[in-house]
């Protein structure tokens, strides 16, 4: 399993499963491939812009990078290929199409680069430190449910993936 398809299932699956409204926070995915193994070491910016440009080449859904109205955070959302989405916020590639949107308050200028480095600011903190999951106003280690949810997602998707615990 890479770590971009876990990133996508655990996007996809997320409402269907309970977790929220909208999608997860980009440190809950960062924290989760090193929960099954994935990935380990201290997350780098590198690691970052490999998550979103995993997004960026999506055929099945829409990737959206959007604030949480209820967490105050940017989240990613996943919407099905009939949906419309807002042009102005299409992350353009130099080959191909893209499937990645992301809000323009989460950029600088118009590229992955630009974004990259916008969301990498918010969250470099919280990733760093090991804090992959945001409850109660700030970001802290997963909660049980979490943990069962990133399993249970791996296991499906992928068959095979060793769970390591936190």
């Amino acid at each position: 399993m890479s770590d971009a398809q876990l990133w996508l299932a655990l996007v996809l699956n997320w409402r269907s499963h309970g977790m929220g409204n909208t999608g997860p926070t980009l440190p809950f995915l960062i924290g989760a491939t090193r929960i099954v193994g994935i990935r380990d070491g201290i997350p780098t910016i590198s690691d970052f812009g490999s998550l979103l440009f995993s997004f960026q080449t999506s055929k099945s859904h829409y990737i959206r990078i959007e604030a949480c109205a209820r967490l105050g955070q940017p989240v990613v959302g996943s919407y099905d290929r009939s949906s419309t989405m807002d042009g102005s916020e299409l992350i353009r590639r130099n080959k191909g199409s893209s499937s990645l949107y992301i809000g323009n308050r989460y950029r600088h200028g118009q590229g992955l680069e630009s974004a990259i480095e916008a969301l990498w600011s918010m969250v470099e903190p919280a990733v760093t430190n090991g804090m992959f999951s945001f409850n109660g106003s700030r970001y802290g280690e997963y909660l049980q449910r979490e943990l069962n949810f990133i399993r249970a997602v791996a296991s499906s998707c992928c068959e095979g993936t060793a769970s390591r615990s936190q």
